[in-house]
């Protein structure tokens, strides 16, 4: 939040507080790929022993910012009013002999282009769109990971109740029976051990608001 903001800030012309902007919007947008690539191995990996597997990815995409756009809203506001008039020459009298001083006449106002009004304005726009993308940031991370908590309880219910339906078959076979109902235990515990870790996932989420 406050290495990007510093740089655009700092930037001396628009084309740097543009690559800055760009630089800042592509580094967010790794952060939340590598969000959901952390989530999809993690819960993969509790799948992989069920000898079932999770892939299922759900990127999160952080909204387009028309630079462009901004650019044009910054020069419109970089004009300011100046005084519009011409120098004209006033006879005095002075010691004891006639001479002349110039004074300004004003005849209205003009709009004249403010470079740095420019510069400012469109660094202030950067500056605000980032921080709207990176405020929203973790309540799109929360949806994704609820989905994913969804998901993921499909498969572990799926798998559960594929060896319901086995043990239901084998119940004359007594190891076979023990070793199915250690296996639904095992793999019961898994989806429920799952959730805490999630749920402190939100509330770090909660937290970075």
């Amino acid at each position: 939040k406050v290495k990007y903001p510093e740089l655009i800030t700092g930037s001396t012309s628009i084309e740097l507080a543009r690559k800055h902007t760009i630089d800042a919007l592509n580094d967010v947008q790794g952060k939340v790929d590598e969000f959901s690539s952390g989530l999809t191995k993690r819960l993969k990996k509790v799948l992989e022993k069920t000898d079932n597997s999770f892939k299922k990815q759900h990127n999160i995409s952080i909204p387009k910012v028309d630079l462009e756009a901004l650019e044009k809203k910054a020069k419109k506001s970089a004009y300011k009013e100046e005084d519009d008039g011409y120098w004209a020459k006033h006879n005095i009298l002075k010691f004891w002999e006639w001479g002349n001083r110039d004074y300004w006449v004003k005849t209205g106002t003009k709009k004249v282009f403010d470079d740095d009004q420019y510069l400012e304005g469109y660094k202030t726009r950067c500056n605000q769109e980032f921080y709207k993308i990176v405020n929203d940031l973790p309540n799109k991370s929360k949806q994704v990971l609820k989905l994913y908590l969804g998901l993921f309880s499909k498969e572990m219910d799926s798998v559960i109740n594929e060896r319901q339906k086995a043990l239901e078959k084998e119940k004359d076979n007594k190891q076979s029976n023990e070793e199915l109902i250690e296996e639904i235990k095992m793999l019961d515990g898994k989806k429920k051990a799952i959730q805490p870790e999630m749920s402190q996932l939100i509330e770090i989420l909660e937290d970075t608001k």
